[in-house]
């Protein structure tokens, strides 16, 4: 009779309508940035169809670039992972870390990085 017994445990997290509201502004500017890169890739993939070079574009929102690419990995099939580089070294990688280089180390395919010089790369 034990095993049949069902048990929830609730919590509830009370927040405020100035917390709401920053939430809210917040949202608005992450969809505003949102829809930036979504007419930035929808650019990219214009000229890279001129070229002949066909292209899926995904927007995904997370927290860590390395962890965001690399959990898309586990997701979607890939051959090869091509990865423009900012080229930061010295307190700049100690403080922000290499995306390129966490990419490098657990990616599941190979990794083709291209330094930017600060350009577009396509």
């Amino acid at each position: 009779m034990r095993n049949s017994i069902k048990s929830s445990i609730l919590s509830i997290f009370h927040s405020n309508s100035i917390e709401e509201k920053k939430l809210k502004e917040y949202e608005k500017i992450l969809q505003i940035r949102e829809d930036e890169y979504k007419k930035v890739l929808y650019l990219t993939g214009q000229k890279a169809k001129k070229r002949g070079i066909k292209i899926k574009s995904t927007i995904i929102r997370g927290v860590s670039p390395a962890d965001s690419i690399l959990e898309f990995l586990k997701n979607n099939e890939a051959d090869l992972i091509v990865l423009g580089t900012h080229g930061h070294s010295g307190v700049k990688k100690w403080i922000y870390g290499s995306v390129a280089e966490k990419i490098i180390r657990r990616s599941i395919c190979p990794v083709f990085t291209i330094k930017s010089f600060g350009r577009q790369l396509l």
